[in-house]
């Protein structure tokens, strides 16, 4: 699979790899209310931090857990297809550095 074919699959963020940067599509589902009640929505990057029963995911420098059932409402598209890591010798900053100028140019 290319990597153009990649970035433009859809997929929800349940099913999205960790480690990778996303961009929020489309929020579908009854508890989508709440995530846009606190600023969550689409356009938006969010890396995926853990996944699991409960996911962990950062998005504007605030990480933010959410249920898997929530997760897979929340329908998103590949940005980047890594974040940098403490093996790189980039701080946490960096990334969250990264992720807030990704959000902020809309």
């Amino acid at each position: 699979m290319t990597e153009a074919l990649q970035r433009d699959s859809a997929l929800n963020l349940a099913q999205a790899a960790v480690g990778c940067i996303f961009q929020v599509t489309s929020l579908e589902g009854p508890a989508c209310r709440q995530l846009r009640e606190i600023g969550f929505c689409e356009k938006m990057h969010v890396s995926k931090i853990t996944g699991g029963r409960t996911l962990l995911c950062k998005v504007c420098g605030a990480r933010l857990a959410l249920s898997r059932e929530l997760a897979q409402q929340v329908q998103v598209k590949l940005y980047a297809s890594s974040i940098p890591s403490v093996g790189d010798v980039i701080e946490e900053d960096y990334v969250e550095k990264y992720i807030h100028e990704s959000n902020t140019k809309k």
